[in-house]
């Protein structure tokens, strides 16, 4: 009998489990595929180096409004998490990590579950390289396969020119289709400054009625003897 597709949401798949979520979903298989920077899914092992490229914008920016640095172990379990659903990968170069994006939940209440929110964070020393352009494109492709239909985005601003909000995220987020949806003016306090959160949302598709579920990134299969 065929493979009975079924949604595992508990259980941390391995990498031969998300082959198989590849597969199934038609997302290209970007390790057999390298450039001279390519695109991979990212695992736990990654979490050391991801929260190196992270740490800057937590001590330096209020690019986030986290204002400690995570544990690896956490970064491990935030990977885990996030992957059990949503796409999470990095752009790598000669064996380097330069940056890392992924889809999560946007708000948690059931009506919500056809929209996810994005999140990128590239290395600052490789800035307007394409490598988020990249990131974006992946993150994307595989939320309209899953069945998504709007990407949020959550950027920082602030109304007077501050060293903690570095200029590239909102002309970002606009140049690559998203609109600007509202904004939460002073709502966020990071080094002594008050900070608005601009809200960003970039269409998948054409929003019908009566969709169909959205499918979790991670498909499990269970082969029926």
């Amino acid at each position: 009998m065929g493979k009975n597709y079924y949604d595992l949401r508990d259980e941390f798949p391995s990498e031969e489990n998300f082959k198989e979520a590849a597969e199934h979903l038609n997302i290209p298989d970007y390790d057999k595929n390298r450039k001279p920077v390519y695109i991979r899914m990212a695992t736990e092992d990654d979490a050391e180096e991801l929260l190196k490229i992270y740490s800057y914008y937590v001590t330096e920016t209020a690019v986030t409004y986290e204002e400690e640095t995570p544990s690896v172990e956490e970064f491990r379990n935030r990977i885990r998490t996030i992957r059990s659903s949503f796409p999470y990968y990095v752009a790598e170069k000669d064996g380097r990590i330069l940056g890392y994006a992924y889809a999560s939940k946007f708000r948690t209440r059931a009506a919500y579950r056809w929209n996810s929110e994005f999140s990128i964070y590239v290395d600052k020393d490789v800035h307007r390289l394409g490598i988020g352009s990249l990131l974006l494109d992946a993150v994307e492709e595989t939320l309209k396969r899953q069945g998504f239909f709007n990407l949020y985005a959550i950027v920082s601003a602030s109304q007077k020119q501050s060293k903690y909000i570095p200029g590239e995220s909102l002309p970002f987020h606009l140049k690559h289709g998203f609109a600007e949806e509202g904004c939460l003016s002073k709502v966020g306090v990071k080094f002594g400054e008050w900070f608005d959160t601009v809200y960003l949302v970039k269409r998948l598709k054409e929003n019908t009625n009566n969709p169909s579920e959205p499918q979790p990134y991670f498909i499990a299969y269970d082969k029926i003897l």
